[in-house]
């Protein structure tokens, strides 16, 4: 599976070693890194813009919605309010005196 040396003589020397492996300048590193990093700060901003958004508009329909609870509720209550007032004025006062 593996071609290892059987002998001392046959590993490679550190120097041959080192000139197989692929060397890269630093410019050419942080060009890459910096690249990645733009890409996946874009990406980051955007998302970011779209979760405010989602955040704006549903705290927009909630307000909505409280406000539709609110006007049900004030005539939900007008229309109790008005139940009690002519239960209220039915009511014989003359008679519950006796």
């Amino acid at each position: 599976m593996f071609n290892l040396p059987s002998t001392s003589s046959e590993l490679p020397s550190a120097d041959s070693a080192l000139s197989n492996v692929e060397t890269k300048p630093n410019e050419q590193i942080l060009e890459e890194i910096a690249e990645k990093f733009w890409i996946i700060f874009t990406i980051y901003i955007f998302l970011s813009f779209a979760w405010i958004l989602y955040c704006l508009v549903s705290y927009r329909r909630e307000i909505d919605e409280c406000e539709y609870m609110k006007r049900e509720n004030s005539v939900s209550r007008y229309i109790e309010l008005q139940r009690l007032i002519n239960a209220y004025n039915r009511v014989d006062i003359s008679s519950s005196n006796n």
